[in-house]
Protein backbone atom coordinates (compact mmCIF):
# COMPACT_ATOMS: atom_id res chain seq x y z
CA UNK A 1 0.00 0.00 0.00
CA UNK A 2 2.69 2.40 0.85
CA UNK A 3 4.56 1.75 -2.75
CA UNK A 4 1.12 2.26 -4.53
CA UNK A 5 0.72 5.66 -2.43
CA UNK A 6 4.09 6.41 -3.49
CA UNK A 7 3.56 6.06 -7.14
CA UNK A 8 0.12 7.65 -6.78
CA UNK A 9 2.58 11.20 -5.16
CA UNK A 10 4.18 11.17 -8.28
CA UNK A 11 1.95 10.82 -10.50
CA UNK A 12 -0.09 13.47 -9.36
CA UNK A 13 2.75 15.46 -8.55
CA UNK A 14 3.91 15.40 -12.50
CA UNK A 15 0.22 15.92 -13.52
CA UNK A 16 -0.12 18.75 -11.06
CA UNK A 17 3.42 19.77 -12.53
CA UNK A 18 2.11 19.55 -16.50
CA UNK A 19 -1.54 21.57 -15.40
CA UNK A 20 0.53 24.55 -13.90
CA UNK A 21 2.37 24.88 -17.23
CA UNK A 22 -0.29 24.56 -19.96
CA UNK A 23 -3.53 24.56 -17.98
CA UNK A 24 -4.61 21.12 -19.01
CA UNK A 25 -3.31 17.49 -19.25
CA UNK A 26 -3.57 13.65 -19.36
CA UNK A 27 -1.64 11.34 -17.89
CA UNK A 28 -1.74 7.43 -17.50
CA UNK A 29 0.37 5.11 -15.56
CA UNK A 30 0.35 1.27 -16.27
CA UNK A 31 -2.97 1.58 -18.12
CA UNK A 32 -4.54 3.86 -15.22
CA UNK A 33 -5.68 7.33 -16.43
CA UNK A 34 -5.24 10.49 -13.85
CA UNK A 35 -6.85 13.40 -15.71
CA UNK A 36 -8.33 13.59 -19.25
CA UNK A 37 -8.44 16.01 -22.18
CA UNK A 38 -9.84 16.15 -25.80
CA UNK A 39 -7.08 15.69 -28.70
CA UNK A 40 -7.25 17.38 -31.83
CA UNK A 41 -8.19 14.83 -35.04
CA UNK A 42 -5.45 14.59 -37.53
CA UNK A 43 -5.99 13.15 -40.56
CA UNK A 44 -4.78 9.74 -39.72
CA UNK A 45 -7.23 9.32 -36.98
CA UNK A 46 -9.75 9.11 -39.88
CA UNK A 47 -8.06 5.78 -40.85
CA UNK A 48 -8.92 2.21 -38.74
CA UNK A 49 -6.30 1.19 -37.04
CA UNK A 50 -6.35 -2.88 -36.49
CA UNK A 51 -4.16 -5.47 -35.85
CA UNK A 52 -2.62 -8.46 -37.37
CA UNK A 53 0.53 -11.37 -37.13
CA UNK A 54 4.04 -9.82 -37.80
CA UNK A 55 4.61 -7.33 -34.46
CA UNK A 56 7.00 -7.95 -31.56
CA UNK A 57 4.59 -10.92 -29.32
CA UNK A 58 3.49 -9.15 -26.33
CA UNK A 59 0.94 -10.56 -23.85
CA UNK A 60 0.67 -13.69 -26.41
CA UNK A 61 -0.56 -10.88 -29.14
CA UNK A 62 1.13 -10.49 -32.10
CA UNK A 63 0.76 -6.74 -32.78
CA UNK A 64 0.93 -4.81 -36.03
CA UNK A 65 -0.88 -1.65 -36.37
CA UNK A 66 -1.91 0.11 -39.84
CA UNK A 67 -3.68 2.70 -41.24
CA UNK A 68 -6.67 1.64 -43.72
CA UNK A 69 -8.96 3.88 -45.53
CA UNK A 70 -11.38 3.59 -47.91
CA UNK A 71 -11.97 -0.32 -47.20
CA UNK A 72 -15.47 -1.59 -46.30
CA UNK A 73 -16.38 -2.43 -42.82
CA UNK A 74 -19.10 -4.34 -43.13
CA UNK A 75 -20.28 -6.28 -46.37
CA UNK A 76 -23.50 -7.55 -47.11
CA UNK A 77 -24.52 -10.80 -48.96
CA UNK A 78 -26.08 -8.84 -51.99
CA UNK A 79 -22.95 -6.76 -52.40
CA UNK A 80 -20.32 -9.36 -52.41
CA UNK A 81 -19.95 -11.59 -55.66
CA UNK A 82 -17.03 -13.62 -57.05
CA UNK A 83 -15.01 -12.52 -60.00
CA UNK A 84 -15.66 -15.04 -63.21
CA UNK A 85 -12.23 -17.38 -63.20
CA UNK A 86 -10.87 -15.48 -60.11
CA UNK A 87 -10.47 -16.87 -56.29
CA UNK A 88 -11.20 -13.42 -55.38
CA UNK A 89 -13.88 -11.75 -54.15
CA UNK A 90 -15.23 -8.09 -55.46
CA UNK A 91 -17.57 -5.65 -53.64
CA UNK A 92 -17.80 -2.07 -55.00
CA UNK A 93 -14.57 -1.21 -56.48
CA UNK A 94 -12.39 -3.68 -54.03
CA UNK A 95 -10.58 -6.83 -54.69
CA UNK A 96 -10.47 -9.08 -51.93
CA UNK A 97 -8.09 -11.94 -52.25
CA UNK A 98 -6.48 -12.09 -49.21
CA UNK A 99 -5.76 -15.31 -47.33
CA UNK A 100 -6.26 -17.70 -49.99
CA UNK A 101 -3.10 -19.28 -49.84
CA UNK A 102 -2.42 -17.64 -53.14
CA UNK A 103 0.79 -18.54 -54.69
CA UNK A 104 0.30 -16.38 -57.80
CA UNK A 105 -1.40 -13.72 -58.96
CA UNK A 106 -3.35 -13.41 -62.56
CA UNK A 107 -3.97 -10.10 -63.89
CA UNK A 108 -7.27 -10.58 -65.23
CA UNK A 109 -8.67 -10.88 -61.40
CA UNK A 110 -8.42 -7.11 -61.51
CA UNK A 111 -11.35 -4.66 -63.46
CA UNK A 112 -10.02 -1.65 -64.98
CA UNK A 113 -11.68 0.57 -62.76
CA UNK A 114 -10.56 -1.32 -59.31
CA UNK A 115 -9.38 0.97 -56.63
CA UNK A 116 -8.62 -1.23 -53.74
CA UNK A 117 -6.69 -4.77 -54.11
CA UNK A 118 -6.22 -6.67 -50.76
CA UNK A 119 -3.30 -9.47 -51.16
CA UNK A 120 -2.69 -9.65 -47.71
CA UNK A 121 -1.98 -13.06 -45.60
CA UNK A 122 -0.88 -15.18 -48.82
CA UNK A 123 2.10 -17.37 -50.28
CA UNK A 124 3.23 -15.19 -52.67
CA UNK A 125 7.09 -15.02 -53.39
CA UNK A 126 7.33 -12.57 -57.02
CA UNK A 127 5.91 -9.69 -58.40
CA UNK A 128 6.09 -9.85 -61.46
CA UNK A 129 6.39 -6.97 -63.90
CA UNK A 130 3.22 -4.69 -65.19
CA UNK A 131 0.61 -7.13 -63.43
CA UNK A 132 -1.42 -3.92 -62.37
CA UNK A 133 -0.23 -1.71 -65.09
CA UNK A 134 -3.58 -1.15 -66.26
CA UNK A 135 -4.77 -0.28 -62.87
CA UNK A 136 -4.98 3.76 -63.56
CA UNK A 137 -7.96 4.10 -60.90
CA UNK A 138 -6.05 2.08 -58.49
CA UNK A 139 -5.67 3.90 -54.96
CA UNK A 140 -4.95 1.12 -52.13
CA UNK A 141 -3.03 -2.22 -52.64
CA UNK A 142 -2.06 -4.44 -49.42
CA UNK A 143 0.72 -7.18 -50.13
CA UNK A 144 1.57 -7.76 -46.73
CA UNK A 145 2.57 -10.73 -45.01
CA UNK A 146 3.27 -12.53 -47.75
CA UNK A 147 6.69 -14.19 -48.98
CA UNK A 148 7.93 -11.62 -51.32
CA UNK A 149 11.29 -11.50 -52.61
CA UNK A 150 11.23 -10.63 -55.92
CA UNK A 151 9.85 -8.05 -57.30
CA UNK A 152 10.40 -6.99 -61.14
CA UNK A 153 11.71 -3.39 -61.86
CA UNK A 154 8.38 -2.41 -63.59
CA UNK A 155 5.92 -4.25 -60.81
CA UNK A 156 4.10 -0.76 -59.92
CA UNK A 157 4.32 0.47 -63.46
CA UNK A 158 1.04 2.65 -64.32
CA UNK A 159 -0.07 2.85 -60.65
CA UNK A 160 -0.34 6.52 -60.73
CA UNK A 161 -2.95 7.24 -58.70
CA UNK A 162 -1.58 4.85 -55.60
CA UNK A 163 -2.06 6.29 -52.13
CA UNK A 164 -1.23 3.60 -50.07
CA UNK A 165 1.23 0.86 -50.86
CA UNK A 166 1.79 -2.10 -48.07
CA UNK A 167 4.74 -4.09 -48.55
CA UNK A 168 5.41 -5.17 -44.86
CA UNK A 169 6.37 -8.52 -43.59
CA UNK A 170 7.66 -10.09 -46.65
CA UNK A 171 11.21 -10.99 -47.85
CA UNK A 172 12.53 -8.29 -49.14
CA UNK A 173 16.41 -8.02 -49.82
CA UNK A 174 17.00 -4.31 -50.40
CA UNK A 175 20.27 -5.14 -51.85
CA UNK A 176 20.10 -4.52 -55.72
CA UNK A 177 16.98 -3.27 -55.85
CA UNK A 178 16.85 -0.81 -59.30
CA UNK A 179 16.19 3.05 -57.63
CA UNK A 180 13.24 3.74 -60.13
CA UNK A 181 11.56 0.88 -59.10
CA UNK A 182 9.06 2.56 -57.00
CA UNK A 183 9.30 5.84 -59.75
CA UNK A 184 5.48 5.50 -61.08
CA UNK A 185 4.21 5.73 -57.37
CA UNK A 186 3.96 9.74 -58.09
CA UNK A 187 0.92 10.07 -55.70
CA UNK A 188 1.72 7.82 -53.17
CA UNK A 189 1.18 9.16 -49.27
CA UNK A 190 1.74 5.67 -46.89
CA UNK A 191 4.44 3.33 -47.74
CA UNK A 192 4.98 0.29 -45.49
CA UNK A 193 8.20 -1.38 -45.81
CA UNK A 194 8.98 -3.04 -42.27
CA UNK A 195 10.02 -6.52 -42.54
CA UNK A 196 10.96 -9.47 -40.33
CA UNK A 197 14.04 -8.68 -38.83
CA UNK A 198 15.25 -11.75 -38.88
CA UNK A 199 15.24 -12.41 -42.24
CA UNK A 200 15.72 -8.78 -43.69
CA UNK A 201 19.88 -8.17 -44.57
CA UNK A 202 19.75 -4.52 -45.50
CA UNK A 203 18.39 -1.35 -45.06
CA UNK A 204 15.87 0.26 -47.72
CA UNK A 205 17.90 2.93 -49.47
CA UNK A 206 17.25 5.83 -49.60
CA UNK A 207 17.49 6.34 -53.47
CA UNK A 208 14.85 4.06 -54.57
CA UNK A 209 12.36 6.27 -52.02
CA UNK A 210 13.57 9.57 -52.89
CA UNK A 211 11.39 9.83 -55.95
CA UNK A 212 8.27 9.64 -53.34
CA UNK A 213 7.84 13.62 -52.70
CA UNK A 214 4.21 13.09 -51.74
CA UNK A 215 4.97 10.91 -49.50
CA UNK A 216 3.52 11.84 -45.65
CA UNK A 217 3.68 8.63 -43.90
CA UNK A 218 6.58 6.21 -43.72
CA UNK A 219 6.87 2.50 -42.19
CA UNK A 220 10.18 1.76 -42.19
CA UNK A 221 12.82 -1.43 -40.02
CA UNK A 222 16.89 -1.07 -40.00
CA UNK A 223 19.31 -3.79 -39.46
CA UNK A 224 21.92 -1.78 -39.29
CA UNK A 225 23.86 -1.49 -36.22
CA UNK A 226 23.32 2.87 -36.57
CA UNK A 227 20.30 4.16 -37.23
CA UNK A 228 20.73 6.40 -40.40
CA UNK A 229 18.71 8.54 -42.73
CA UNK A 230 20.78 9.64 -45.40
CA UNK A 231 20.47 13.49 -47.55
CA UNK A 232 18.23 11.38 -49.73
CA UNK A 233 15.52 11.85 -47.64
CA UNK A 234 15.48 15.24 -47.41
CA UNK A 235 13.57 15.00 -51.04
CA UNK A 236 10.42 13.88 -48.82
CA UNK A 237 9.57 16.93 -47.81
CA UNK A 238 6.04 16.37 -47.02
CA UNK A 239 7.18 13.62 -44.59
CA UNK A 240 5.22 13.89 -41.10
CA UNK A 241 5.10 10.36 -39.72
CA UNK A 242 7.73 8.19 -39.44
CA UNK A 243 7.93 4.42 -37.57
CA UNK A 244 10.53 2.50 -37.23
CA UNK A 245 11.12 -0.72 -35.77
CA UNK A 246 14.29 -3.07 -35.97
CA UNK A 247 17.79 -4.40 -34.52
CA UNK A 248 19.65 -1.30 -35.04
CA UNK A 249 22.07 -0.94 -31.92
CA UNK A 250 22.56 3.00 -31.87
CA UNK A 251 20.99 6.16 -32.48
CA UNK A 252 22.99 9.17 -32.84
CA UNK A 253 22.70 12.85 -32.82
CA UNK A 254 22.86 12.43 -36.67
CA UNK A 255 20.57 9.71 -36.96
CA UNK A 256 16.99 12.14 -37.48
CA UNK A 257 18.96 15.15 -39.36
CA UNK A 258 18.00 14.52 -42.44
CA UNK A 259 14.22 13.87 -41.15
CA UNK A 260 13.89 16.91 -39.12
CA UNK A 261 10.34 18.29 -40.58
CA UNK A 262 8.60 15.25 -38.87
CA UNK A 263 5.34 15.65 -36.86
CA UNK A 264 5.02 12.29 -35.46
CA UNK A 265 7.90 9.57 -34.79
CA UNK A 266 7.13 6.03 -33.53
CA UNK A 267 9.91 3.65 -32.45
CA UNK A 268 8.70 0.29 -31.96
CA UNK A 269 9.87 -3.27 -30.91
CA UNK A 270 13.70 -2.24 -30.80
CA UNK A 271 15.04 -4.57 -28.35
CA UNK A 272 18.53 -4.37 -29.44
CA UNK A 273 18.95 -0.72 -28.68
CA UNK A 274 22.26 -0.04 -26.22
CA UNK A 275 22.52 3.82 -26.68
CA UNK A 276 20.87 6.52 -27.52
CA UNK A 277 22.84 9.93 -27.56
CA UNK A 278 21.41 12.75 -25.18
CA UNK A 279 20.86 14.79 -28.36
CA UNK A 280 18.84 12.51 -30.80
CA UNK A 281 15.77 14.73 -30.46
CA UNK A 282 17.23 18.24 -31.18
CA UNK A 283 16.44 17.85 -34.72
CA UNK A 284 12.74 17.75 -34.08
CA UNK A 285 11.06 21.65 -34.65
CA UNK A 286 7.65 19.94 -35.48
CA UNK A 287 7.18 16.77 -33.73
CA UNK A 288 4.07 17.08 -32.10
CA UNK A 289 3.98 13.22 -31.36
CA UNK A 290 6.51 10.87 -29.89
CA UNK A 291 5.56 7.23 -29.19
CA UNK A 292 8.21 4.54 -28.42
CA UNK A 293 6.70 0.92 -27.30
CA UNK A 294 8.90 -1.78 -26.47
CA UNK A 295 12.34 -0.20 -26.43
CA UNK A 296 15.08 -2.33 -24.65
CA UNK A 297 16.01 1.37 -22.67
CA UNK A 298 14.92 2.14 -19.19
CA UNK A 299 12.24 5.05 -18.90
CA UNK A 300 14.48 6.92 -17.05
CA UNK A 301 16.76 7.38 -19.71
CA UNK A 302 14.12 7.76 -22.00
CA UNK A 303 12.77 11.03 -19.84
CA UNK A 304 16.22 12.64 -19.89
CA UNK A 305 16.15 13.15 -23.40
CA UNK A 306 13.00 14.99 -24.03
CA UNK A 307 15.11 18.21 -22.64
CA UNK A 308 14.24 19.55 -26.77
CA UNK A 309 10.97 19.67 -26.10
CA UNK A 310 10.67 22.16 -23.06
CA UNK A 311 8.56 25.25 -23.81
CA UNK A 312 6.59 23.40 -26.68
CA UNK A 313 2.99 22.34 -26.99
CA UNK A 314 2.93 18.42 -27.79
CA UNK A 315 0.03 16.26 -28.48
CA UNK A 316 1.19 13.35 -27.02
CA UNK A 317 3.77 11.20 -25.23
CA UNK A 318 3.79 7.59 -25.53
CA UNK A 319 5.98 4.74 -23.55
CA UNK A 320 4.95 1.61 -23.61
CA UNK A 321 6.84 -1.08 -22.34
CA UNK A 322 10.73 0.40 -21.91
CA UNK A 323 12.87 -1.22 -20.17
CA UNK A 324 16.22 -2.71 -20.36
CA UNK A 325 15.01 -5.61 -17.91
CA UNK A 326 12.33 -7.65 -19.70
CA UNK A 327 12.17 -10.62 -18.34
CA UNK A 328 13.00 -9.79 -14.77
CA UNK A 329 12.74 -6.34 -13.03
CA UNK A 330 16.19 -4.60 -11.47
CA UNK A 331 15.62 -3.46 -8.79
CA UNK A 332 18.15 -0.83 -8.64
CA UNK A 333 17.38 0.47 -12.13
CA UNK A 334 13.33 -0.24 -12.10
CA UNK A 335 10.31 0.67 -9.41
CA UNK A 336 10.23 3.93 -9.33
CA UNK A 337 10.81 7.76 -11.08
CA UNK A 338 12.11 10.65 -9.36
CA UNK A 339 10.96 14.13 -9.37
CA UNK A 340 14.41 14.53 -11.33
CA UNK A 341 13.42 12.20 -14.03
CA UNK A 342 10.39 14.25 -14.91
CA UNK A 343 12.20 17.78 -14.51
CA UNK A 344 11.94 18.36 -18.55
CA UNK A 345 8.53 16.54 -19.18
CA UNK A 346 6.86 18.91 -16.44
CA UNK A 347 8.38 21.76 -18.60
CA UNK A 348 6.63 20.80 -21.82
CA UNK A 349 2.54 21.58 -22.68
CA UNK A 350 1.69 17.87 -23.51
CA UNK A 351 -2.08 17.20 -23.63
CA UNK A 352 -1.92 13.21 -23.17
CA UNK A 353 1.05 11.61 -21.35
CA UNK A 354 1.18 7.83 -20.94
CA UNK A 355 3.59 5.75 -19.14
CA UNK A 356 2.58 1.87 -19.25
CA UNK A 357 4.53 -1.26 -18.78
CA UNK A 358 7.72 0.27 -17.74
CA UNK A 359 8.53 -1.75 -14.61
CA UNK A 360 7.00 1.69 -12.23
CA UNK A 361 5.41 -0.12 -9.27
Amino acid sequence: MQIMSNIMVIALSVILSLTVFCTYASLEIDSVKVGSSETDDSESNKYVSFQRKGKFQHKGLHQKTKLLKDVPKKVSNESVFVIVDSVCFQYDLTINCSNLQLKEINSSWFPNSTEIILLNDNLLTTLSNSTFSVLIHLTYLDISNNRISNIGILAFEGLSSLKYLNLSYNEISFVGVSENILKPLKNLKYLDLIQDVNTQTSDAPGSVLQTLTKLTNLSISSVSYILCFGPEFLNLTNLEVLTITGSTRNITEASFENVNKLKELVLRDMMSINFMHHKVFVHFKYLTRLEMTNIFIDVQQVLALLWPFMGRRMSEIYFDTLTSTPLLPDPIKNGFITRKDCMYLTEICVTKFSLIYCRIY
